[in-house]
């Protein structure tokens, strides 16, 4: 390891320093990426903040982006200061440092706080005098991680929802989270949509809660430029909106049928089973010439 740059800092190898405080942060995808040719271009410019944990071995405290671009880009060392302290002193630390940058997110304050109160066995009061809290943000905090499915917090840890989807989800018993946040996957509900979703699921019977997780058709239909009056007669939606309301029709049809809804046979049976069958040949030539 190189020596002291000045008196505060040094330049530490990557390989030298641990994450196992990573698990309070979450990771964006985007954000890394924009760090990553950050430095590529300018370099690191700001340091990050270690804790020593033995002879050449450190943990990151803050700059957890910037050791992932410097592994990403084979970068020999990441300059840090070191600070001293363990434990409840580097959790309090993750929060103090980010909060001047607003560069925390409340889900991320609220693993921090959860940690310091389930495994360091500070009370609440403990912990709102450490960060420069009240007692009432400090409950806040903790009630917003464990009122989160497990499955949806790992996939905001993992980054493959934001924060911003989690408090939408959060709003839902913890039973009905995971179906809710796969229905935001499947479709790539934007933050606001996912409002719309948890709103629509609170306002409605279950019943009703299982087809629009299924298929949101009120949310999706949005997503379509806004017809003028020339051609709204004439507008098309795409071919992927279109199969899927023929998809929800037929299963509509299915169930029915199945469980003996239907008091009588259609008018006109020839012709509604003639368009499907030709509807469906269409699908099948145009699945065909798909090129592989």
């Amino acid at each position: 390891m190189s020596e002291n740059i000045g008196t505060a800092y040094l330049n530490i190898p990557p390989e030298e320093v641990d994450e196992t405080y990573g698990r309070l942060r979450l990771v964006n995808p985007r954000a890394d990426a924009n760090m990553v040719e950050s430095m590529r271009r300018f370099g690191q410019l700001t340091p990050a903040m270690v804790s020593r944990t033995g002879e050449n071995r450190y943990e990151m405290v803050d700059g957890f982006k910037r050791l992932r671009a410097c592994r990403h880009l084979g970068v020999e060392f990441i300059r840090a200061g070191v600070l001293e302290g363990h434990g409840r002193v580097i959790k309090t630390a993750m929060v103090q440092f980010n909060r001047k940058g607003n560069s925390i997110r409340d889900i991320e304050e609220a693993l921090v706080v959860q940690s310091l109160h389930r495994e360091d066995q500070l009370d609440q009061v403990e912990i709102a005098v450490l960060l420069g809290r009240d007692k009432s943000w400090v409950c806040r905090r903790i009630a917003l991680v464990e009122k989160l499915a497990e499955d949806v917090l790992e996939n905001i840890r993992l980054g493959l929802i934001a924060a911003t989807h989690g408090r939408e989800l959060v709003r839902l018993p913890r039973g009905n989270q995971k179906q809710a946040m796969e229905c935001v996957l499947k479709h790539h509900l934007s933050s606001r949509e996912t409002r719309r979703l948890v709103s629509a699921l609170l306002d409605r019977p279950r019943c009703e809660q299982d087809q629009l997780l299924w298929l949101p058709l009120e949310i999706l239909d949005d997503r379509l430029p806004p017809r003028t009056p020339k051609d709204k007669d004439l507008a098309i939606p795409p071919l992927e909106i279109a199969i899927s309301r023929l998809e929800k029709s037929c299963n509509i049809v299915i169930r029915g049928l199945d469980r003996g809804l239907f008091a009588s046979a259609p008018k006109q049976p020839s012709s509604i089973t003639q368009l499907v069958e030709a509807t469906l040949e269409r699908l099948k030539k145009l699945v065909a010439e798909e090129p592989f």
